[in-house]
């Protein structure tokens, strides 16, 4: 229970992240994951690239492309550096703070590892090992103390998966699951599927997604905080539950503008038990060369049913006494969730 949902977020994150991670080039003689990338210049002409082989005169491979996977006895390295802002106002009716409001907001920095190897040109096998750093915080109107609570960097959460890919000279689709474990919090399992159509320069996809989580305990799950003074207060959002199944689906576009140059945006609903959320995330990427590249991008939700939460319980206890009963309710509004990070991409 002290754990509190924006590690769950980061996890769901950092799943999807997982699972799309890892490229590597596709060779000509299989179509290409690419189509031809029409160069125009400034003069209105255009000329055409092939995605080619892995020659060094070759193409540079757009390793930023949502379908990209090692080939057979390649390695990817993703390195994701993140940023999570996490933010809800609540209102408590009842118990010891009735009448009381406030802001409860969650800052996570990560840093998270994604290595990837193709075992053959279709199959290609995961792991991410992922570091991160907390800070949570509780205003109140009232004029109550402050509360914060500040973990230091942490190893978080581990995890191993194995992704299929097939591909044709107009469609392309993968199959990804994963095992993760968040450390304290939950064994997690998690599975996409996305399928694309390619059309000169980009690629037009739908995908699908499913996290279940085994949590470590049986109370259920909020958000919250160990206070300067040792004091715990939650609020929680599920009650006695000891697994939770959030589900994704959306649509994409990417599209490489030239060899060094694409942007990857997404459009997606999802399912999160106690609330519904409409989200959408932008990418843009650079990749000065052949086999390195850094995207920078951004995720923000824009329609979240959370502002019509209002039957969060209110624990709290002191700094050594055991979890009170619920003490009294809130509810929440003006929720936020934003993401914003750096990728760096090698293959090798």
């Amino acid at each position: 229970m002290k754990k509190v949902i924006i590690s769950v977020l980061l996890s769901i994150a950092s799943a999807a992240a997982f699972a799309a991670a890892a490229p590597t080039a596709e060779t000509s003689k299989r179509g290409g994951i690419y189509s031809e990338y029409q160069i125009c210049g400034t003069g209105g002409g255009c000329s055409s690239k092939q995605s080619g082989g892995v020659a060094d005169s070759g193409k540079k491979y757009t390793l930023n492309n949502p379908f990209y996977q090692p080939q057979k006895g390649a390695f990817t390295t993703v390195t994701d550096f993140g940023y999570n802002i996490n933010t809800i106002d609540f209102a408590i009716s009842g118990g010891r703070w009735d009448g009381e409001r406030g802001k409860y907001s969650g800052k996570t920095l990560s840093v998270a590892e994604h290595l990837a190897y193709g075992i053959t040109e279709e199959v290609a096998v995961k792991a991410l090992v992922r570091l991160a750093s907390p800070k949570y915080s509780m205003t109140w109107n009232s004029g109550h103390p402050r509360d914060d609570q500040n973990d230091g960097p942490e190893v978080d959460l581990v995890g191993i998966g194995v992704q299929w890919r097939a591909n044709n000279n107009q469609w392309i689709t993968s199959l990804s699951g994963v095992y993760e474990s968040m450390f304290g919090v939950a064994s997690i399992l998690y599975g996409d599927a996305k399928i694309g159509h390619k059309s000169d320069n980009t690629i037009v996809y739908g995908f699908g997604a499913a996290t279940h989580f085994s949590w470590k305990n049986s109370l259920g799950y909020g958000v919250g905080l160990v206070n300067q003074a040792g004091d715990t207060i939650l609020f929680t959002q599920e009650l006695n539950v000891s697994s939770s199944t959030y589900l994704n689906i959306g649509g994409g576009v990417f599209t490489a503008f030239n060899s060094d140059w694409s942007v990857d945006g997404q459009l997606f609903y999802s399912y999160a038990q106690w609330h519904d959320q409409v989200a959408a995330r932008l990418a843009v990427n650079f990749q000065p060369l052949k086999r390195l590249s850094l995207s920078l991008y951004g995720q923000a939700a824009l329609i979240d049913s959370a502002d019509k939460f209002n039957d969060s319980h209110v624990e709290c206890k002191n700094a050594g006494d055991a979890l009170s009963t619920p003490n009294g309710t809130a509810k929440f509004g003006n929720y936020s969730d934003l993401f914003f990070g750096l990728q760096i991409t090698a293959t090798f």
